[in-house]
């Protein structure tokens, strides 16, 4: 096949390694161009052409006209793939960071490309900055998602088989690891932004024996990230925890992995969850909280994940139902704004009707405030960490399994054979092969995405509430 493979930049990130592996997966079989809005930072090992008008919105002077932008894209194609292109493979298109994208793939349609829309995330999934109020998505063209949560909105939304495909990502194995060393701490392998849910990890850390410490690698870029950070960084300096902050800073990815003791992931939400797939690799144990909509999948591939749990159950009385429910309505009523969409009558009161019902919240809903009162009680009250540890056996049991070498052989086999780069070559050819042979009729209905993605059960304040000062 003639394939174009189509994003706004190339910097070091997981949509870049994506490509990347895409790239590795095809070009022996396949003759491959990749289209970018700026000069890689690294060279690429085929064909990249630099198309100004397709990067971020205000990173390359005045914008280029959408038109202008198509026109550019199709005279690569036909300096590069001879004009005979099966598909142009497009990420992350329905995420605004360039507000003249959509127009631009409208005239690549409307000149006769065939479309591949990958998404990665959502602007639906708490992302209001990144969304396109006005413009309808793409329609008649391929999408693909690579989680099952995003499948399943979308196919609420109005996409179906066989235009709607999913692609789980390949992983690289990090390469066996030695043995933990007697010092080595559990490592949160994570850029600590808010909806990594850092409170939690916190939380287990005061369960673990023998002063075992907890190791963040990352600090959070984004501005609205920072305060909830600097707020953990406080909490933790000033209760003595045994938390350390930024161990991963300028150190290769591989040798972080290697030196901890085992890896621990609290996040209430992520795309594909690389942290799932990449510390069997290294011949580490995971534990920690599991993403039923991802670790579902990867249990039904054959991998060990009994150990993790789902929720921390909190008494609802330590935070107050009253106080928990005025703090989900303020979101809800937040982010329909920010989306621009005018509630229906009963529809806030239908939403937050469950939370009536709970006897217990689950500590990942909850904000960074709430957190740390939790935090602070469990720490100074042994009676009241007795209590959470009763609620929550496996967080009590954290990191202590039976069979963890068998259960790490196994998960790391699985690892290798279903989600290495040679499989992940056969899933991507025939996705393509369908996105060439198929046409299709469809589109999605953005209400109907927006409400699918904002629901009760997957909701946290972490994600949708306001951050904490």
């Amino acid at each position: 096949m003639r394939v174009a493979i189509l994003h706004y930049h190339l910097r070091t990130g997981g949509v870049s390694t994506v490509i990347r592996h895409q790239t590795e997966a095809l070009r022996r079989r396949h003759r491959l161009v990749v289209l970018t809005g700026e000069k890689p930072p690294s060279p690429w090992p085929l064909p990249t052409v630099v198309v100004p008008g397709i990067g971020y919105d205000g990173e390359a002077g005045d914008p280029t006209p959408p038109r202008e932008a198509a026109e550019a894209i199709l005279r690569a194609l036909d300096r590069h793939l001879g004009g005979a292109c099966d598909l142009i493979h497009v990420h992350n298109p329905t995420l605004a960071k360039n507000r003249g994208f959509l127009r631009i793939l409208q005239h690549l349609q409307d000149s006769g490309q065939r479309l591949f829309l990958q998404i990665h995330d959502l602007a639906e999934d708490g992302r209001p900055g990144a969304y396109f109020a006005e413009d309808p998505y793409p329609a008649d063209c391929h999408y693909g998602v690579i989680n099952r949560r995003d499948l399943d909105h979308l196919r609420q939304a109005g996409l179906s088989p066989p235009g709607l495909h999913f692609l789980p990502n390949a992983v690289e194995p990090l390469g066996l690891a030695p043995d933990p060393p007697a010092t080595g701490g559990v490592l949160y392998p994570v850029r600590a932004i808010r909806r990594k849910n850092i409170g939690e990890a916190i939380l287990a850390s005061l369960f673990w024996k023998d002063g075992t410490p907890l190791d963040i690698t990352l600090p959070p870029r984004s501005p609205a990230d920072v305060p909830p950070y600097l707020l953990w960084k406080d909490a933790v300096r000033r209760l003595r925890l045994a938390v350390t902050f930024e161990t991963g800073q300028d150190r290769p990815f591989n040798r972080v992995v290697a030196e901890a003791g085992g890896v621990i992931t609290t996040s209430v939400s992520e795309g594909f969850g690389f942290v799932f797939l990449e510390p069997w690799t290294a011949g580490r144990l995971l534990w920690g909280r599991a993403l039923p909509y991802i670790c579902d999948e990867l249990t039904a591939d054959g991998m060990r994940l009994g150990h993790l749990y789902t929720a921390v159950r909190i008494p609802l009385e330590w935070v107050g139902r009253d106080r928990l429910r005025e703090q989900v309505g303020t979101a809800w009523e937040r982010s329909r704004e920010a989306f621009r969409q005018k509630p229906a009558p009963g529809e806030k009161e239908a939403f937050l009707a469950p939370l009536d019902q709970w006897p217990h919240v689950d500590f990942g809903l909850l904000n960074e405030a709430c957190q740390l009162a939790i935090i602070e009680r469990v720490h100074r009250h042994p009676r009241d960490r007795q209590q959470l540890a009763r609620l929550n056996p496996r967080l009590a049991r954290a990191g202590k399994i039976p069979g963890a070498d068998r259960t790490i052989a196994v998960n790391r086999r699985v690892v290798e054979s279903r989600y290495g780069l040679p499989a992940y070559a056969r899933r991507l050819e025939a996705v393509y092969a369908g996105v060439r042979d198929t046409p299709v009729s469809q589109r999605i209905d953005k209400a109907r995405l927006l409400k699918a993605c904002l629901r009760l059960d997957q909701f946290s304040l972490l994600k949708w509430g306001a951050p904490t000062p």
